[in-house]
């Protein structure tokens, strides 16, 4: 709750204080980097473990997460060539606005984009959200963590966009969710799905250029 509503209000209140408003791209930035703080300082004995965990077999952490890249852009090609018969006029909504914000700044777009954002993420959807749901049960722990990740990175163009559009972005995200959370089990360690998903957003930015 933190995370998704307060502190953007809180930043967004602040910066209307400041005689000269931060411009977005240094407001998405500052959101960025005390999402990554507040979860590196609370989630700092469980990096530590899972350091640990990636080094007891580098090689297999290593496969695991290379499979893991590989199956996430099969999957998501494919989708996108379904998406794209479906509605060959569709354009991801997320992707949109971090190409605008990339034309500003993007030195600060990447920092925020390929480090603070997948270790930030990553902690919370998979490191707490995944990992408190399975051993309860591993299916609810795959669908709930997937439907959440998916629903966050569309939150903010609900009442903007259609409902047909918003549904079509929400399926692009589900690869990347099942697939982070399977890296996440079988490596044993969250640094698995935080470099796939520094991988997978800095190979975005790098399309920018």
């Amino acid at each position: 709750l933190l995370e998704l509503f307060a502190l953007p209000f809180m930043l967004e209140a602040l910066n209307r204080l400041l005689p000269t408003p931060l411009p977005d791209s240094w407001l998405n930035f500052l959101y960025f980097a005390l999402n990554f703080i507040f979860t590196v300082f609370l989630f700092r004995s469980f990096l530590k473990r899972c350091l640990v965990q990636a080094g007891k077999d580098i090689g297999e952490f290593l496969l695991v997460t290379a499979a893991g890249f590989g199956i996430y852009y099969v999957c998501n090609l494919s989708l996108g060539f379904v998406v794209h018969l479906l509605a060959p006029d569709f354009a991801n909504l997320n992707d949109g606005n971090i190409a605008q914000q990339a034309n500003s700044n993007y030195i600060i777009l990447a920092i925020g984009t390929a480090i603070l954002v997948p270790v930030a993420e990553e902690l919370l959807h998979r490191g707490l959200v995944f990992g408190s749901l399975y051993g309860r049960n591993p299916h609810v722990a795959y669908i709930f963590s997937t439907i959440l990740f998916s629903s966050i990175h569309i939150l903010g163009y609900v009442m903007v966009y259609s409902l047909p559009h918003l549904l079509l972005a929400f399926v692009q995200y589900l690869p990347a969710g099942l697939v982070l959370a399977w890296a996440y089990r079988k490596s044993g360690s969250i640094f698995s799905p935080i470099l796939i998903h520094a991988a997978v957003n800095t190979l975005a930015l790098l399309s920018l250029r």
